[in-house]
């Protein structure tokens, strides 16, 4: 294989068409060669500013009592496990359709052990009354120890994390894009992040192997492109408000002929 006609192209989130759109969902503008057919796109560095939330906006949880449901929004922040549980228990008692009191706890490390979840208490339900239920869709469930999209009722008045909590950011993000067509999922690259700390640049460097990390290249007459930061889960990530920095190549890839792709026949 080789290469021709490459593009290299420096896209600030910044520099986004739109004045509404944020830093990790914009549209953009990129000056392609409309006579030229390219066949591959690659990312080449990005710089990400780690200026996301370990709970960012729109998040939320369902607690229900009896007939009763009520959607409890969480502030956007970055939590640890303490400021986490202390904010949860605040929001659950401010909330409660009946007034119930809850407390969340975990294990003393120093005691009995620490396994990394939560113990989730009521007091106040009438023996004849239904167990609380917490029911978790896309968001808050990974931080309170659940799964995603299932609900969980209390039993005796307990209930227990069936995962440790996770309280840290998102570790792996998706640079997606419409440039790139790659069977629906529209992933231009995965980028990980494990000791970059909070309100530090995740940096991301091609290893040079334009082939092993090159995306199909997809066509869009207007050159008009969009770019959107995610995590695993397909939701978008929010930067709050600090731009990010990438640049890509777009070329055309030739394919080897025939007559150098197969061994010359031998005449018997």
């Amino acid at each position: 294989m080789n290469i021709e006609h490459e593009q290299i192209f420096y896209i600030n989130s910044r520099k986004k068409l739109k004045e509404d759109e944020s830093h990790s969902d914009f549209s953009y503008f990129l000056d392609l060669n409309q006579n030229i057919d390219y066949t591959h796109v690659v990312l080449l560095n990005c710089s990400i500013p780690k200026s996301y939330y370990n709970v960012q906006k729109n998040s939320s949880f369902i607690l229900t009592e009896g007939t009763d449901s009520v959607t409890i929004d969480f502030p956007p922040s970055n939590y640890s496990r303490t400021s986490f549980k202390n904010i949860a228990q605040q929001l659950l008692n401010q909330n409660s359709p009946h007034n119930y009191q809850y407390t969340i706890s975990f294990q003393n490390i120093n005691t009995i052990g620490e396994d990394g979840k939560l113990t989730y208490t009521v007091s106040g339900v009438d023996v004849s009354d239904p167990q609380p239920i917490f029911t978790f869709n896309n968001t808050l469930f990974e931080l309170f120890g659940f799964d995603k999209n299932k609900s969980y009722q209390f039993t005796s008045n307990v209930i227990r994390s069936v995962n440790v909590c996770n309280m840290n950011k998102e570790s792996t993000l998706f640079l997606r894009s419409n440039i790139v067509q790659n069977q629906g999922n529209n992933i231009l690259h995965d980028i990980i992040s494990f000791s970059d700390p909070s309100y530090s640049y995740i940096i991301y460097e091609s290893n040079g192997n334009l082939l092993e990390n090159a995306k199909k290249f997809s066509r869009d007459k207007s050159n008009i492109y969009q770019f959107w930061l995610t995590n695993e889960d397909d939701d978008r990530i929010d930067l709050n408000g600090l731009n990010m920095i990438f640049k890509i190549m777009v070329y055309k890839q030739n394919k080897i002929t025939e007559f150098q792709e197969k061994p010359k026949k031998i005449n018997n």
